[in-house]
């Protein structure tokens, strides 16, 4: 149920700790961590319960690299991380954290995992992003694809403009619990983001219910083929200094916004409002 590394061990092995369900662990100084390494340990612990011992307990090291193909499949943890400006703690439930630190991510790495949410740390040197990353984690209702501490006010702040810069192919497919950003929680696309892949933010059936409006930083410049389909969104807002240049196939299919205003476009793929009844209004200002 416990383990200790010590700082000696820098890699993790592949299946090194699957199905060990609720374990606690102190990571050490680990750089990488291998293909299902703690697939389907559910409910977990990461670090010690003193808050002494790290700065920042119940997170992933600052040292991490690399992680592996569906390493934490259906997994979660509580992330309690100290404000290095302030001696005050973030202490969200279910919260898992990506430190600037990470180069690649495999494909499915968080699938079916039962986070809440999902926060993108600022100076993101992420390089390699594999497909499916959270694929039908169903309890996922935040996203925010930039964070760091703020030095005075608030304990942290999501209005970054160097945190994730891509959104892989189906990496949030099936996510079916997600609330829109008019509400307490919900997506924080934040200004550096590029490219939304194919089915990124998909579903099947009845979709997304919860996932009513987005607003799109001015950065975006391609959105993938089916992108959003099926998410049932009511509004979407792009910027009016949007860099946008490329719009997917069946991007918006099944969506129930009226109307639309998109800036800078250069091609579109067939049928993006496809299913799309409310429609009144298709806006393209180049």
């Amino acid at each position: 149920k416990t383990v200790i590394l010590p700082n000696s061990i820098k890699e993790i092995g592949d299946y090194a700790f699957m199905n060990c369900d609720g374990i606690q662990i102190e990571l050490g100084t680990t750089e990488i961590i291998g293909k299902k390494a703690f697939a389907n340990c559910g409910k977990m612990v990461l670090g010690s319960a003193s808050k002494y011992s790290s700065t920042r307990i119940g997170a992933l090291p600052t040292t991490l690299r690399s992680i592996g193909d569906y390493a934490f499949k259906g997994c979660n943890w509580d992330s309690s991380l100290l404000n290095p400006h302030r001696e005050m703690y973030f202490k969200p439930q279910n919260t898992l954290v990506i430190p600037q630190t990470v180069t690649s991510i495999g494909q499915y790495a968080f699938t079916e995992s039962l986070f809440e949410q999902v926060y993108f740390e600022d100076a993101l040197s992420l390089q390699s992003l594999g497909q499916s990353t959270f694929e039908g984690s169903k309890k996922l209702t935040s996203i925010y694809t930039g964070f760091k501490f703020n030095a005075t006010g608030a304990n942290y702040t999501t209005n970054t403009t160097s945190g994730l810069k891509d959104i892989s192919n189906r990496m949030f497919y099936g996510c079916t619990n997600r609330v829109s950003s008019m509400v307490s929680h919900g997506e924080k696309l934040n200004d550096g983001l590029l490219t939304i892949g194919d089915l990124a933010f998909a579903s099947s059936g009845d979709g997304m219910t919860g996932l009513e409006y987005i607003s799109f930083p001015k950065s975006l410049e391609s959105i993938g083929t089916q992108a959003f389909a099926n998410t049932g969104l009511k509004n979407v807002i792009f910027s009016t200094e949007s860099r946008l240049k490329s719009l997917g196939e069946y991007a918006f299919e099944n969506s129930k916004f009226e109307e639309i205003t998109i800036y800078s476009l250069n091609t579109y793929g067939n049928a993006p409002f496809w299913g799309n009844t409310a429609l009144k209004a298709i806006n393209i200002l180049t």
